[in-house]
């Protein structure tokens, strides 16, 4: 399984939002259009446009509202954050149609020991299916591949807007966190230890410190115990030489 590292996002749209679908101050979709038809290049009327779409569930086309908003407004830090939380949702939704996927994939065809003997006339009959049956299974494959890569690309979209708000808000200790999980999710090992690094330079008596730093520990390799030829091995032998002596 590749699904035991990363969180998911909490809650939903409406957390993001800070409100429900439909409540006061949320433009309705087909206004919020016209508002960025006439005003393509306009921060606040792509704004209004993502905040409808998210109210009414179109993430996908919110997220591109957004980075169209980001491209002209590339210093606006709500814009980004919301573009960054977005990009973990869809990352989110990918993660479960991943593990779906994998697991139809390895239920679509059962392994060679568990079909009936192959002099039966079950057996052969089975075995006879086979071509079709690995068809079937190499298409479900190249789906969760896809669904795969997808995913990974998704936290990547993630990790390097975190890292742009990393560079407008430098001492904020929760961007280093997000940064830090979704390089994690992205493979990206380097930038998340330097995220932890520097959380714990701005926060170091955060309650999550001690957590923080454990994971660090861990990505570091510094919870490994010596092994043969290590300091204590080292040690005995200088005490050998001594006593040679």
């Amino acid at each position: 399984m590749i699904f035991g590292v990363g969180s998911e996002v909490p809650g939903g749209i409406a957390d993001v939002l800070g409100r429900t679908p439909g409540g006061t101050g949320v433009p309705s979709v087909s206004e919020a259009r016209e508002e960025v038809e006439e005003r393509p290049n306009d921060p606040e009327a792509l704004r209004s446009l993502a905040t409808a779409l998210q109210a009414e569930g179109e993430i996908e086309e919110a997220i591109g509202t957004l980075e169209r908003l980001v491209a002209i407004a590339p210093q606006d830090e709500p814009a980004l954050r919301e573009l960054a939380t977005l990009y973990l949702s869809r990352a989110a939704t990918l993660r479960q149609q991943a593990i779906r996927a994998q697991q139809d994939a390895m239920l679509l065809v059962p392994d060679e020991q568990f079909l009936p003997p192959a002099d039966t006339d079950l057996g052969r009959a089975l075995r006879s299916e086979r071509p079709i049956a690995d068809a079937v299974q190499t298409e479900a494959q190249q789906e969760f591949t896809r669904l795969i890569q997808e995913l990974q690309q998704a936290y990547s979209q993630a990790r390097e807007t975190y890292t742009t708000l990393a560079e407008l808000a430098p001492n904020d200790p929760t961007i280093q966190l997000q940064l830090a999980d979704a390089a994690l999710n992205s493979g990206d090992t380097e930038t998340a230890i330097q995220a932890f690094e520097r959380f714990l330079e701005l926060a170091p008596n955060d309650p999550s410190a001690p957590l923080v730093q454990q994971e660090l520990d861990r990505l570091r390799g510094e919870g490994d115990q010596p092994g043969p030829g290590g300091a204590g091995d080292d040690a005995d032998a200088d005490d050998g030489e001594g006593d040679t002596g």
